[in-house]
């Protein structure tokens, strides 16, 4: 189901500031239903004069706190008609989980968003018939990797981390011993973050030690971890102090044969 796209019933064909302030605050409502309870929505359209009436939109930008996502279910379906237009659709999501995985902010822009004009303006429900490839970044704070680190790597107790120096610095007890692990991230295969030039500070004897380095070699799968399979690639992954930002593209898929909500096609 497409999320961020519901507040565009109603829009098409009203005139005046009044209706579309009303029919983005119905939007936040109907985003607020489906990121959660504690989720705090608010969601902006830029018109494109005149030719808004005919459901060509500048923008759509989407901002939410405390949201919680069992993954990005965004979809196309390239058999829909093409006659609304987006130019910029713009997510804005601070403070939430997706697939029960802490994320302090994710930021992406969709370009040349496609939608059936006809069924959002009579029917209330808007499906998005072609999008194009886009770009987004990711931020997670070193509390948010130890409790992806706890959720991940559960064979570990008292996980800790922290992020300093480009370097990622792990703590954690395995079995009845303690040990910190530290190296450098890398982006793999445009999904995984791996850890390279791993330095294993323990008292585990040589096969325990490279066990434990396999283990925790991928530290992050996105299709997997974020339940979102080839809605997200990673270009590069970058360690500031206290948080790693990780940028790349988003692409939605084609809608599931077996779902008959809104889904989506891509064009580059």
């Amino acid at each position: 189901m497409i999320l961020f796209l519901l507040g565009l019933f109603g829009l098409l064909g009203a005139a005046g500031v009044s209706e579309l302030h009303r029919q983005e605050h119905a939007a936040a409502e109907a985003f607020h239903a489906k990121l959660g309870p504690e989720s705090k929505v608010r969601v902006r359209f830029t018109p494109s004069g005149l030719a808004s009436l005919h459901g060509d939109l500048a923008a759509v930008r989407v901002q939410a706190t405390h949201f919680s996502l069992a993954g990005f279910p965004f979809f196309v379906d390239p058999d829909a008609p093409k006659d609304g237009r987006i130019k910029r659709l713009q997510l804005n999501l601070v403070n939430g989980t997706v697939n029960g995985y802490l994320v302090d902010r994710f930021e992406a822009e969709l370009p040349a968003v496609h939608y059936d004009f006809h069924k959002a303006s009579l029917e209330r429900e808007t499906v998005i018939s072609e999008c194009g490839e886009g770009k987004f970044s990711l931020r997670m704070s070193g509390v948010s990797l130890m409790r992806a680190a706890g959720r991940k790597f559960s064979f570990l107790k008292n996980p800790s981390c922290r992020i300093t120096k480009g370097r990622i610095y792990f703590s954690a007890v395995f079995g009845t011993q303690s040990f910190s692990l530290d190296g450098t991230l890398a982006v793999e295969d445009g999904k995984k973050l791996v850890l390279t030039d791993p330095h294993l500070e323990s008292s585990f004897d040589q096969p325990t030690r490279t066990t434990l380095l396999a283990l925790s070699r991928v530290l992050f799968d996105v299709d997997k971890d974020f339940a979102s399979p080839g809605v997200l690639t990673l270009e590069q992954v970058e360690p500031r102090e206290g948080e790693l930002r990780i940028t790349g593209r988003i692409k939605l898929p084609l809608r599931p044969k077996d779902q008959l909500l809104i889904g989506a096609t891509n064009r580059k």
